[in-house]
């Protein structure tokens, strides 16, 4: 009967240390399905003209994993999602869109299911 008991609580430990190193292991994969989603907005300075807008979307899409969605010189804004598994940093951004020519006044970051009326 004590053996019985034992082995019952052996076991009921075993299955908690299985599960909790199950859901440890599931926590990576689901920051890299919320970074995979993620939209930014980006305030450029400085572009003027369809040209401008095409070298800014090349300069940023050479980052790992960024589309740029749209881009207006008139507005000055960039809409981007990033689908990579690792985050961009706002210094990349900068420096890509500095490579371009412009200058990066701001980024504004949401993920896909959040929607942000008072940023650009």
């Amino acid at each position: 009967m004590m053996k019985s008991f034992i082995s019952i609580i052996t076991w009921g430990i075993l299955a908690m240390g299985l599960a909790t190193l199950s859901s440890a292991q599931d926590t990576p994969k689901q920051e890299k399905t919320e970074a995979a989603g993620q939209q930014l907005a980006l305030e450029i300075e400085g572009m003027a003209c369809s040209m401008c807008e095409q070298n800014c979307k090349k300069s940023l899409e050479k980052l790992d994993g960024v589309d740029v969605e749209s881009i207006s010189a008139s507005e000055g804004i960039a809409r981007l999602i990033h689908t990579g598994t690792k985050p961009v940093s706002d210094k990349k951004l900068k420096e890509a869109v500095e490579n371009a020519g412009y200058k990066l006044k701001k980024v504004v970051r949401k993920d896909a299911n959040h929607s942000d009326e008072d940023g650009p």
